[in-house]
């Protein structure tokens, strides 16, 4: 009975002492555990705090509530508050970011991806190109002159070449060229005799032409019957149709007495002459020449 009674306090010891060495170790683990804990939640806690006070484009930044992404090169607007993209660069819906914007004939999709301050914008080609009425200097977009403004031949901005203008090197204004004049939007080719007209430079007024508007000159019956809104001759004058390689059909005054002619058009109206055999004269018997008149006049029954 002895023995037994020594061997169970020697295991009560045994158990004892063990529990007494083993309870500061598990104290100091549980300690750091906690310590472990208590760092990843206040560091996930930070981390959802800066997610929220991100913003992205066009997202409000106003101040002490969030910053802009600068990974995407946002920047916040100091008027708006809202974040936008800096000069010289756009907003990019793929890469979600701000790009730099495209020069001339770059391939794009909006205006925006295009050098505005230069005056591009993305044609319906898919390319950034000068707009209409512009043209690029090699730096950017410059406007064209219009008709009737001051140019020179030797130097930039130019006249506006698709409207058909050109530079007078004498006057140094935007024209049209011969044959042309001006609409009000561009330069068209003139009009030749017996064509529609609205005004007198749409006629051709290098051979005479002029617009038969209401009020205008006695009609010439040159030698069409003078009509209104068309290119016509002037009273005493002829449209004569020119017939060799190089001549030039244009007005032409008509003849006088016994000068040649090919038509009654070619001889004088206001002498009441008419062609015959190719000569301007009085249309004999019923006509004769007064001397006392100098033209024509109808014989007396």
């Amino acid at each position: 009975n002895l023995i037994t009674e020594r061997s169970r306090s020697k295991r009560l010891y045994t158990f004892i002492h063990y529990e007494h060495s083993t309870h500061p170790r598990r104290f100091i683990i549980a300690f750091f555990v906690i310590i472990a804990l208590s760092l990843s939640i206040a560091w996930l806690i930070a981390g959802l705090v800066r997610l929220r006070q991100t913003a992205s484009y066009l997202e409000s930044c106003a101040e002490g509530k969030a910053q802009c992404i600068s990974q995407a090169n946002l920047i916040c607007s100091s008027t708006l508050f809202i974040c936008l993209c800096p000069e010289q660069t756009f907003w990019d819906t793929n890469f979600r970011k701000c790009l730099t914007v495209r020069n001339i004939n770059a391939t794009c999709s909006i205006n925006q991806q295009c050098d505005t301050s230069k005056g591009l914008i993305c044609q319906q080609n898919s390319i950034c190109q000068y707009s209409s009425n512009t043209y690029y200097s090699g730096t950017n977009c410059t406007t064209f002159l219009l008709f009737g403004d001051s140019c020179l031949t030797t130097s930039t901005p130019l006249c506006n070449t698709e409207l058909g203008l050109i530079c007078d090197p004498g006057t140094q204004i935007c024209i049209c060229p011969v044959s042309t004049y001006w609409s009000n939007a561009r330069c068209e080719s003139v009009s030749t005799y017996s064509s529609y007209c609205d005004r007198n430079t749409s006629c051709n007024t290098q051979v005479g032409l002029f617009c038969r508007l209401p009020g205008s000159y006695p009609a010439c019956d040159c030698p069409l019957q003078s009509k209104l809104y068309t290119c016509d001759c002037n009273q005493g004058q002829a449209w004569v149709t020119g017939t060799g390689i190089n001549s030039t059909s244009s007005c032409m005054n008509q003849g006088t007495s016994y000068n040649n002619c090919t038509s009654n058009s070619q001889c004088s109206q206001t002498l009441n002459l008419v062609c015959i055999n190719g000569i301007c004269d009085c249309n004999v018997p019923l006509w004769f020449w007064s001397q006392t008149s100098n033209k024509c006049l109808p014989c007396e029954s």
